[in-house]
């Protein structure tokens, strides 16, 4: 990409720093709109035209990429040095990379634990110019060396965010739980922090890098956003200002039983201040002792939560939990269930009605729900509902009754607004029977036919029933898939059918040729 020849430090032969393209081309707003429509590449080579492209070429290289912080030092005889100053707005996020390659080649290995340190105490303004750091760790002096640098920040340091990756390798940890030496002082600033675990982890290294979380939370006073995904269960007791937690437990190797105590433990000590709680577990279902675990437990009250989201989890199954005396301020369900070894309605079973409840966001990503009954438990489980959100697949033909089972029940709700969306349809039939059973909704409807696979012959008899559902919607969607080409005779021979009716079906693909289903 070449760039235009611009004079910005003064008049010369070459332009005039009056003219106009010469003046949009310095202002800031107008190169903020160029620069996001560049690759990396040409981004970094913009910012040697002049000063001022520089300037606003740093700003939007700052938004897009972490400048890698280990490389900041290198090793000249016998001691550090900070490499030549680099724009102050590219220290806004810092990479902490840790690999075979994140270091100045200069720096010998037995020194590699020190650079962190070095960084936190070597780069000038670096407390207060930095706002985001991304941290991966495969070896615990790695997480050692990296909180001993961030011990020299002081508690008026700039830091908001902390992103934390384990890449577990054999050699990650050794056995048993190791201590933090000196806590961190309080980073006031600090209010978000993500945690997550790469990969299968020993058993043995359980705790290998709970200290490592738990340093940072403890020095994070005014924590509001909790990402974590570990094989262990944090303690929360510290963060009274926690307002949105996003909780999922992995798998170990060998496996563990979900401790469902613990979990209960650790959201009763954030019950006064959680407003949206998202949990998932990524495990064994075979290993999770369905309701035995959640017996005699010290269920709290989650006084201020707001959200709920509950994500292929056969295992967060609560006795006395999901009921408005335990959540009584939550509005918005969300329940992602896509684990085929239970039931949805197992889980509903432990719900009592909830007339607080006004959202629902329903995804059904396998064909387990053809076998399932849980529609009506829903519809009366929550009578306040005002919008709802449901995906759904349809990947068999003559599944009418299915579908009538499970979408019938929700006409007895007061909806506002409802989106529906369906994937894998190969049957116009299971189009008929949604449009059916939705144009009998009260509210705003829409529903998105995705990824759908029928015949002409097939879909054309259903046109007129189609027709005649679609009159109250104010969207119906048909789509293919991506990889399978429209056919024009088709589209252009259905739609006007449609316009003419006035109904608003847009058929953009998933209709073939009789010919071309295999």
């Amino acid at each position: 990409m070449s760039f235009p020849s611009l004079v910005v430090e003064g008049v010369g032969d070459s332009g005039d720093i009056n003219s106009g393209m010469s003046m949009a081309l310095r202002n800031p707003l107008i190169l903020d709109g160029i620069f996001a429509n560049l690759d990396l590449a040409d981004l970094k080579n913009s910012r040697l035209v002049c000063r001022v492209w520089s300037d606003v070429g740093a700003t939007a290289l700052s938004k897009r990429t972490f400048l890698r912080a280990l490389k900041m030092v290198s090793y000249e005889g016998s001691k550090f040095s900070v490499i030549p100053p680099v724009h102050e707005k590219l220290l806004r996020r810092l990479s902490f990379n840790y690999n075979s390659e994140a270091f100045d080649p200069s720096v010998p290995p037995r020194k590699t634990s020190e650079v962190s340190t070095r960084i936190f105490t070597c780069v000038p303004h670096l407390s207060q110019l930095t706002r985001e750091i991304d941290l991966l760790v495969n070896e615990r002096k790695y997480a050692n060396a990296f909180l001993d640098g961030v011990r020299r920040l002081k508690s008026s340091s700039n830091i908001r965010h902390i992103s934390i990756g384990i890449e577990w390798t054999g050699s990650s940890a050794g056995k048993g739980e190791y201590k933090v030496r000196r806590k961190i002082p309080p980073q006031n600033n600090l209010t978000s922090i993500w945690f997550v675990v790469y990969g299968d982890v020993p058993k043995f290294g359980f705790h290998a890098f709970q200290p490592l979380l738990q340093a940072l939370m403890d020095a994070a006073p005014n924590l509001t956003f909790l990402d974590v995904t570990p094989t262990f269960y944090p303690n929360l007791e510290g963060c009274t200002n926690l307002k949105i937690l996003k909780f999922c437990v992995v798998k170990s190797t060998p496996p563990t039983f979900f401790d469902v105590a613990a979990g209960m433990k650790m959201l009763g000590q954030v019950k006064d201040s959680l407003r949206n709680l998202c949990m998932r577990y990524y495990g064994e279902v075979e290993l999770v002792k369905l309701p035995e675990l959640a017996q005699d437990l010290e269920v709290p009250v989650m006084s201020k939560l707001v959200s709920l989201l509950i994500c292929q989890s056969p295992v967060y199954l609560f006795e006395d939990f999901y009921n408005q005396d335990r959540l009584p301020s939550l509005k918005h369900l969300t329940l992602q269930i896509d684990v085929e070894a239970w039931k949805l309605s197992t889980y509903l079973s432990l719900w009592k009605r909830h007339d607080g409840v006004t959202s629902l966001v329903l995804t059904l990503d396998r064909i387990w729900w053809m076998r399932d009954t849980f529609s009506e438990r829903i519809a009366h489980l929550f009578p306040s509902m005002k919008k709802l959100e449901l995906t759904i697949i349809l990947p068999r033909a003559e599944i009418t009754q299915e579908i009538n089972r499970l979408l019938e029940p929700f006409k007895i709700w007061d909806l506002k607004e409802v989106d529906v969306l369906a994937k894998s349809v190969v049957a116009s039939s299971s189009i008929v029977a949604v449009l059916r059973n939705m144009s009998m909704w009260k509210g705003v409807r829409r529903v998105h036919f995705k990824e759908t696979y029928v015949t002409q012959a097939d879909f054309t008899p259903c046109i007129q029933d189609l027709v005649l559902y679609s009159g109250g919607f104010e969207s119906v969607k048909i789509t293919g898939y991506n990889f399978e080409p429209r056919v024009p005779e088709i589209l252009d021979t259905v739609q006007p059918i449609f316009d003419g009716a006035g109904v608003p079906i847009q058929l953009i693909g998933g209709v073939i040729r009789d010919d071309d289903d295999d």
